[in-house]
């Protein structure tokens, strides 16, 4: 059941409601436990009541009365509890109405819960028209289909779900979707409140699933909120191309990364070797050797290689998580100040760093890493090209439609017309880059991830700028 399924108690003290708890403690369902007959009364009249529960040695109802009740509210399901319950044979006939002992709480009263619940199931999908022949058409499909409450438990899983799940077609409606997506509830309840935003009725979600064996795969999902209280949810697969998806091991999925590692471990190693001999030779050779220089020069590369080894197995790692994380953009860069490589940066290079952070929020949702990563490598590119007595000026500014990143690059005069220009380190966004590099590559790669749009522009002969706008609207489906 969803939502929909709403409880109402009358009684004296919590027996019956810690009784009511235990049986439905699976569903969703809203109880209101009242003490008065006369707010029970007012109560059926202002709100939608699908079972009643009368404690009547409390409400002291006549079978008169109860007849009314059920009269007044044809839909609604009683179950009556008394001392002596002796209804007469016209009662026993009624559907709606069951009765207990107050001795029989622990005993028939669960019993009746159940039985009325599964009368409240095939009561909701008996208004449905046709639900076996749909149940039928939509159990033949080769797609992976699912209809659930919005609580999340099934309400019905065809063979192609199953067989990706590992479900038996008998107790489905005992599980809850929540138990077979990675990150559980978490995942759910992100999906519900993110579907749909928009004018259109179905929104698209790259969905991670884990069935029985614990093994993860995605799949390409349209989810629909068919009913009008959007308390029943479809979710159907979208083959991207026609070959069949396959139940993928979540190890396969670390391919990349595992292949990342091995490669940094094989370049690593001779880098460090290189780099300790190096600081032998210089303990050896002293400060006051004549070309130390050269040396520095050495050190300096083998510093940046191993940071372009640590930024490709760093990209090789990032991954895109179903749910998003809020991306204080002013707090990532105010943290880049502190990176190590950053402040290697700004001791040898002489180049003059400025933010100019918004003072309204800057926030996105996405990844951390991700935007950690875009404008490390931006920071490191802009270094390169403005070289010492440079300057590197960057700016965030919050917009009705998302956000804005500004890089301005102000080369020194001597620079001009004879340094590498972030035109033309970046400029082959559009087609090939005209520099090809791991940062080019990363810088691309999540630009175009988001979605971003951006501009490469000269100001006046010393300076450019790199306008990044992130809008709000690409990250809700």
């Amino acid at each position: 059941m969803d939502e929909n399924f709403n409880i109402l108690c009358l009684e004296e003290d919590q027996e019956i409601s810690r009784i009511i708890h235990s049986v439905y403690r699976g569903l969703a369902y809203r109880l209101e436990c009242l003490h008065a007959p006369d707010d029970l009364l007012r109560y059926l009249k202002n709100d939608p009541v699908n079972l009643l529960l009368i404690n009547n040695t409390v409400a002291h109802f006549s079978q008169v009365k109860l007849h009314q009740l059920k009269n007044t509210y044809g839909g609604l399901f009683i179950i009556v509890i008394d001392k002596s319950p002796d209804p007469d044979q016209n009662f026993l006939e009624i559907q709606q109405f069951r009765f207990a002992g107050s001795d029989e709480l622990n005993t028939k009263l669960p019993l009746l819960l159940s039985e009325v619940y599964s009368n409240l199931m095939d009561r909701l999908w008996g208004k449905m028209p046709y639900w076996e022949a749909l149940q039928d058409s939509i159990e033949k499909l080769r797609n992976f289909v699912v209809i659930v409450f919005s609580s999340g438990e099934f309400v019905f899983v065809n063979k192609m779900g199953r067989t990706f799940l590992g479900l038996d077609k008998d107790n489905i409606q005992a599980l809850q979707i929540q138990d077979f997506l990675v990150d559980g509830s978490k995942s759910w309840n992100f999906l519900k409140e993110n579907c749909c935003q928009s004018q259109h009725k179905e929104s698209h979600f790259l969905m991670r699933f884990v069935n029985k064996d614990k093994k993860v795969f995605s799949k390409n999902i349209f989810a629909t909120r068919v009913r009008k209280d959007n308390k029943i949810w479809l979710l159907q697969e979208v083959h991207m191309n026609e070959r069949e998806e396959e139940i993928v091991d979540e190890n396969d999925s670390l391919l990349l990364e595992k292949f990342a590692d091995s490669v940094a471990n094989e370049l690593l190693n001779p880098v460090n070797v290189i780099s300790g001999r190096l600081h032998l030779l210089k303990q050896e050779l002293g400060a006051d050797w004549q070309n130390n220089k050269n040396l520095e020069a050495i050190n300096r590369q083998i510093d940046r290689q191993s940071e372009i080894i640590s930024k490709l197995l760093t990209f090789a790692r990032l991954k895109n998580d179903f749910i998003p994380q809020k991306v204080h953009l002013n707090e990532v860069l105010e943290r880049l100040k502190l990176e190590p490589s950053i402040s290697r940066l700004l001791q040898r290079s002489n180049v003059r760093l400025e933010f100019n952070l918004s003072e309204q929020p800057v926030v996105l949702l996405g990844q951390i890493s991700h935007f950690d990563l875009l404008l490390k490598t931006l920071l490191e590119v802009g270094f390169d090209c403005v070289g010492a007595g440079g300057r590197i000026r960057i700016q965030t500014i919050a917009e009705e439609d998302g956000v804005s990143v500004l890089f301005e690059l102000r080369y020194p005069e001597s620079l001009v017309g004879n340094k590498l220009t972030l035109v033309s380190f970046l400029g082959g966004f559009k087609s090939s880059p005209k520099k090809k590099s791991i940062e080019t590559t990363i810088i691309r790669q999540i630009i175009q991830q988001y979605k971003a749009t951006y501009s490469l522009s000269q100001g006046d002969v010393y300076t450019e700028n790199l306008n990044m706008h992130f809008t709000y609207s690409q990250f809700t489906n």
